[in-house]
């Protein structure tokens, strides 16, 4: 549930880590391997996409299925480029170890 404030908080102001996430509306997580993106002058949409094939009696049935819609204000952007680049290098770092885990240890 909702965590202790913190003291260096500021009187009056919420900060995410104090109010709970709920789920209303029973939104489950989708998979997504492929995106766009548009934007206007306040906000940007990102179109998650699953790209794919299954198959046919003549072959691979190309697919492409949209699984979800999301705008966000253009000034999250900048959370955005913030935390990407270090969830690629956590990413990286534990590829490495998953590869030292399978060569067994080298």
């Amino acid at each position: 549930m909702a965590t202790s404030l913190r003291k260096t908080k500021i009187k009056g102001t919420t900060s995410p880590e104090d109010v709970p996430i709920t789920n209303p509306q029973g939104l489950s997580a989708v998979y997504s391997n492929h995106f766009g993106m548009s934007a206007t002058l306040t906000d940007f949409t990102i179109y998650f996409i699953e790209m794919g094939q299954i198959p046919g009696p003549d072959g691979p049935i190309l697919k492409q299925e949209l699984k979800a819609i999301v705008t966000l204000p253009i000034m999250a952007a900048a959370g955005l480029l913030q935390v990407l680049p270090q969830l690629l290098q956590q990413n990286a770092v534990s590829v490495e170890q998953l590869k030292k885990q399978m060569s067994g240890g080298k």
